[in-house]
């Protein structure tokens, strides 16, 4: 059987699809990138939706819920047949400005690294941004004195940086407290914001309306150390 290349696959669906990719929330980010899975792969392969953890059966392994930072799958991509590729992906698309959703990103890393440990499947994070404020370094932002550690994991423009170790997540902010929960992530990660446009460079991402939004992404790749189906 082929090794399914599941990162030029999800390339491809952004490449593909020119200037006729509509996507007005994260919801249909995560529904037209699972159904564009599905038919690539073809066969008996099937894209689930909001699929819960526990799904996804190991045999000779046990595990909890609370063994994993996140309850349900974004998408989902398995096969009836045992013997075939199995992958799990995360996407976010934040439609504000609120720099706190970083906290959500990291989130969404650690998640898949618990699934490919623990589930010994690939597993993908794919997160879109629009805002700047996500993603260009901002010295006098008023932002950066409150997160110093979770800003400069991802505003890093066009240069790449890494996510890993004990990360500081803001959980709540209110009269004068700041509360943080620490979440550790057992590897590194490399961050590379990509401008998604079409080959003359114009946006690609359409919203509401006629609007096109200038849209920057990235993409990492957790693969499976245990799961091995050539």
């Amino acid at each position: 059987m082929a090794k399914v290349d599941m990162m030029g696959i999800i390339s491809e669906f952004f490449a593909g699809m020119g200037n006729s990719l509509t996507i007005y929330n994260e919801v249909s980010l995560q529904f037209k990138l699972g159904e564009f899975i599905e038919k690539k792969l073809g066969g008996s392969y099937r894209a689930d939706f909001e699929r819960g953890v526990r799904f996804y059966p190991v045999s000779g392994v046990g595990y909890k819920k609370k063994d994993f930072t996140k309850k349900e799958l974004d998408i989902f991509i398995y096969c009836v047949d045992p013997s075939f590729d199995r992958f799990a992906i995360e996407v976010k698309y934040p439609r504000g400005g609120n720099v706190k959703r970083m906290k959500d990103f990291v989130k969404d890393i650690k998640f898949m690294e618990e699934v490919s440990d623990i589930l010994g499947i690939d597993a993908y994070c794919l997160t879109l941004v629009s805002n700047h404020r996500y993603f260009e370094p901002r010295l006098n932002d008023s932002y950066t004195g409150k997160f110093p550690t979770l800003v400069r994991f991802f505003r890093t423009g066009n240069t790449a940086a890494s996510v890993e170790g004990i990360v500081p997540s803001p959980v709540n902010f209110g009269a004068g407290k700041r509360v943080y929960r620490r979440m550790t992530l057992k590897n590194g990660y490399d961050i590379t914001w990509n401008k998604l446009v079409d080959k003359n460079g114009a946006p690609i991402i359409q919203t509401d309306g006629n609007a096109k939004d200038e849209v920057y992404c990235y993409l990492i790749e957790l693969k499976s150390k245990t799961t091995s189906r050539d």
